[in-house]
């Protein structure tokens, strides 16, 4: 019976610490997120200084838009707000891409999530 209750005691115990330690985890910033999207994005094609440093720019305010809209009390009009932000951001990094990247980019994401048009239409 007390070893029963030494093994629930320590089991609790890791429990509570594995918790505290993911609750505890730093989060990372909007600079670190555009930072890790840019070079995500890198991968998948070329970028040039330039657009790295605006798609950065534009990326850290579609995120803060993003996080306004969580905010929100009401969550139609937060998911609305969501929509038209992510619409807006679509819209600017097409203005930065060229033709070349866009495609690419988009048959990658095709390829990630396995809805590759080309697929589809075969």
């Amino acid at each position: 019976m007390k070893s029963t209750r030494n093994f629930f005691f320590v089991l609790a115990v890791i429990f509570v610490s594995m918790f505290h330690t993911y609750a505890t985890k730093p989060q990372n910033t909007k600079e670190e997120l555009a930072e890790m999207y840019i070079e995500k994005m890198n991968k998948d094609v070329a970028l040039t200084d330039s657009q790295k440093v605006e798609i950065k720019k534009r990326f850290i305010k579609y995120v803060t838009k993003i996080e306004n809209a969580h905010s929100k009390s009401d969550k139609s009009e937060a998911i609305k707000s969501k929509k038209i932000s992510t619409d807006e951001y679509q819209m600017s990094l097409d203005s930065i891409l060229t033709n070349n990247q866009r495609e690419t980019i988009n048959q990658k994401n095709g390829e990630r999530t396995g809805n590759n048009t080309d697929q589809k239409t075969k």
